[in-house]
């Protein structure tokens, strides 16, 4: 027993010797993942910058609108119930379960109808809030649908303006960290906590700024 009370003893003092040594460890790191994905998101931005602006036009059948060329040729068919437009060459579009799909300028379903929620695309991002197969993941996507920068424990706003120097805008609403029987009553407004996600993930709310 003396043995295994002295082993402990060790073990934590050895610990507590080495974290400082790992916070510089870890420290250095996220500073260099951060530099690393600061420059890739750049480079995202940079290529969106070049992009050509669509020159289809919209056109309204009934209540729903579609895109035509300039041949009068119908390239996305009318299908949405409110006027949309192009977004660095990704249009965002709704199918009948509700999902959010992208085509672009050709008319093709370039990103498929998984996501509950997306963003049009910013500086070569477009934010998303659940999959089909996830509805908790969220994070952000390139012009192909991939995910580049998954988000964890971090709802995002929906006034999102991409990454801007490897940071964007966050929320969390506050009742998430209150237990269940304390919710505020449905339909009360939901006060929020404001902060900021960098391009490693990391979140940082205001108050510890």
């Amino acid at each position: 027993m003396k043995k295994r009370y002295w082993g402990c003893v060790l073990t934590g003092l050895l610990l507590w010797l080495l974290y400082p040594f790992y916070q510089k460890y870890a420290e250095a790191k996220y500073q260099q993942d951060l530099q690393n994905c600061t420059a890739k998101f750049a480079r995202l931005r940079a290529e969106a910058d070049k992009l050509e602006p669509v020159t289809l036009q919209a056109f309204q059948h009934g209540s729903k609108w579609g895109y035509r060329d300039s041949n009068n040729k119908i390239v996305i068919p009318a299908r949405s119930k409110s006027y949309i437009r192009f977004y660095e060459g990704r249009l965002r579009t709704i199918d009948e379960n509700w999902y959010v799909g992208f085509f672009d300028e050709r008319g093709h379903l370039v990103i498929p109808y998984k996501f509950v929620y997306a963003s049009d695309f910013y500086g070569g991002l477009a934010a998303f809030s659940g999959t089909k197969e996830d509805r908790y993941k969220r994070g952000f996507i390139d012009r192909n649908g991939k995910i580049v920068l998954e988000l964890k424990g971090a709802y995002h706003g929906y006034d999102f303006t991409g990454l801007k120097n490897g940071r964007s805008r966050v929320y969390l609403p506050r009742h998430q960290a209150v237990p269940w029987g304390f919710l505020l009553p449905y339909g009360n407004p939901v006060p929020k906590i404001y902060g900021y996600v960098d391009c490693t993930g990391r979140v940082t709310w205001d108050d510890e700024e």
